[in-house]
């Protein structure tokens, strides 16, 4: 029959590339940059911090030598399992450089994964009035046998959507560290 397609090839191995890049910053008043940046590194952390991400697994850690204006610092490599819409797991080297004469950063890409095919990003923890501005950028692209739909709710989930939920983890977990570190007040 002319124009009957199964419902075998309706459901394709789609790839979501080629978005755009999500790039967004949130102030943190009264956390300093090297507070922020030490919840951002704490990859083992990650599963108490956000709900979407049920493992994080540090599989290595290895010297990042620094080159002129970029400090020394460490590629970490990570082990990621997390749960939008469907499972998804990855793994990427993040290059994490604490500078603290500089602004500390992250940078990340991607090693190899299952649904991710690609992720590329970074953080910046920039001292700014009496806080911190923490600047997240972030592409990814996933590939699936879903539909395109289906695959903008994962993707977007993954980058898009859990980012005010992961800007509120982070600050709260900031204030919760600084103030430990603080220890109890006299008086």
């Amino acid at each position: 029959m002319p124009g009957w397609r199964s419902a075998e090839n309706l459901v394709k191995c789609q790839a979501m590339d080629g978005r755009e890049p999500v790039s967004r910053s949130h102030h943190l008043m009264g956390v300093s940059p090297a507070t922020a940046y030490g919840v951002v590194t704490d990859f083992p952390a990650y599963p108490r911090l956000f709900p979407e991400i049920k493992a994080a697994r540090v599989l290595s850690r290895t010297p990042a030598p620094g080159d002129g204006a970029l400090a020394a610092g460490e590629i970490v490599r990570v082990e990621f399992k997390a749960q939008v819409v469907l499972a998804v797991r990855y793994v990427l080297d993040l290059v994490c450089r604490a500078q603290p004469a500089l602004a500390p950063s992250v940078d990340w890409s991607f090693v190899e994964g299952e649904i991710v095919t690609d992720s590329q990003g970074s953080w910046r923890f920039t001292p700014e009035r009496d806080g911190t501005l923490m600047s997240y950028r972030a592409s990814l692209n996933v590939r699936a046998p879903l539909p395109g739909f289906v695959l903008r709710k994962v993707t977007d989930g993954l980058v898009a959507a859990s980012l005010p939920a992961m800007f509120s983890a982070i600050e709260r977990e900031s204030r919760q560290r600084q103030g430990a570190a603080a220890g109890p007040s006299t008086g």
